[in-house]
């Protein structure tokens, strides 16, 4: 049943980015492979999440040069490759920066968010 569901869903949350469908499975599927090697829970869930999807096409929206800039069209549709390449070196220097925040045991920062603060971005991405 999972399977049934994480196609769609993974493609859903590609295009929500900006991504092809295939990036969408792909960030499915290599999540899943590399925590099924290196996790140490068994109830995490990993890949990817529409809030995410939200925040790369947000953040990533703008980032590439003029000539990829055109009018009332969306830079991911006028340089798809140039897009999905700037996604690739985002996703490699977030997998660089939790790395280094394993090694350096950054964990307990996360003590110092609140409830009301977690609750609060939730609420701010769904709007």
């Amino acid at each position: 049943t999972v399977g049934v569901m994480v196609i769609p869903q993974s493609m859903s949350y590609g295009a929500i980015a900006g991504l092809p469908y295939i990036n969408g499975m792909y960030s499915a599927c290599v999540p899943t492979l590399i925590y099924a090697l290196f996790g140490q829970s068994r109830q995490l869930a990993v890949g990817p999440v529409a809030m995410v999807s939200l925040l790369v096409e947000a953040g990533l929206n703008g980032q590439l040069g003029p000539e990829c800039t055109v009018e009332d069209k969306p830079q991911y549709e006028t340089c798809p490759e140039e897009y999905v390449g700037l996604a690739c070196l985002t996703a490699a220097m977030v997998g660089v920066m939790q790395i280094l925040a394993s090694v350096l045991k950054l964990g307990f920062l996360v003590t110092f968010l609140g409830h009301p603060v977690i609750s609060g971005f939730t609420s701010g991405a769904a709007i």
